[in-house]
């Protein structure tokens, strides 16, 4: 592989994770939960909580579905 794929895939990565972590809490538990739940999301996340699993789906979601997008992109071409 091509070292600028790499860096380009992990850059998304990143940044995904960084909204996932930030902006995806905040819109969904600011809609759905309050507020006040945002601590005891970042508890699930590093396992004082229960619930991790379910976290870490929410920090990864922004990238998982940015990848199901490029995949209906690649395989429409």
């Amino acid at each position: 592989m091509n070292k600028k794929i790499v860096a380009r895939e992990l850059l998304i990565l990143l940044i995904s994770i960084c909204i996932g972590l930030t902006v995806v809490p905040f819109f969904l538990l600011r809609y759905l939960g309050g507020l006040n739940e945002l601590g005891l999301f970042y508890a699930a996340l590093i396992g004082q909580e229960s619930g991790s699993i379910l976290a870490w789906i929410i920090v990864l979601s922004p990238y998982i579905f940015i990848q199901l997008i490029r995949s209906i992109i690649w395989a429409n071409k």
